[in-house]
């Protein structure tokens, strides 16, 4: 039997895990079918966009995804030439993934779609309460990250 306190953080677990696909629907929705990447791929692209130079590590790390399967969303991206990678001077074992030029077309016309539909959410927030709501996910996500 549970306690009433892990009743409660199943119950928090789940609707952070909902908001969490609730906020790809737009994606899904408007622009999956065009763009050719599923939901998971798209998330690995963003990663790679916003960080040039990254690495499977990273891109795992930010979004919570397992490596293996950010590691085949690079494939899929690189099979798309979406994305492209080099050998890490420092680590000739990890690849530096950036962006290609169609890659980085493929997000200059689709992202701001996503993310005014993620916008259109978050709109209900107050700044403040925005605000807030980020620092309480930070604190959540450093303490899932020790365990």
């Amino acid at each position: 039997m549970i306690s009433e306190s892990e009743e409660r953080a199943l119950r928090l677990a789940a609707q952070i895990n909902r908001l969490s696909q609730l906020l790809g629907r737009p994606y899904v929705r408007d622009h999956a079918a065009q763009v050719g990447l599923s939901l998971t791929e798209w998330r690995v692209f963003v990663r790679i966009v916003q960080d040039p130079g990254t690495t499977v590590t990273r891109v795992s790390a930010a979004t919570g995804l397992i490596a293996m399967t950010v590691s085949r969303s690079v494939a899929a991206l690189r099979e798309k030439d979406l994305v492209t990678g080099a050998p890490d001077p420092a680590d000739s074992r990890r690849m530096l993934l950036r962006a290609t030029p169609s890659g980085r077309a493929c997000f200059d016309r689709f992202a701001p779609s996503a993310a005014q539909s993620i916008g259109a959410i978050m709109g209900a927030l107050s700044d403040d309460e925005e605000s807030r709501f980020a620092e309480m996910l930070e604190r959540l996500i450093a303490l899932a990250d020790e365990l």
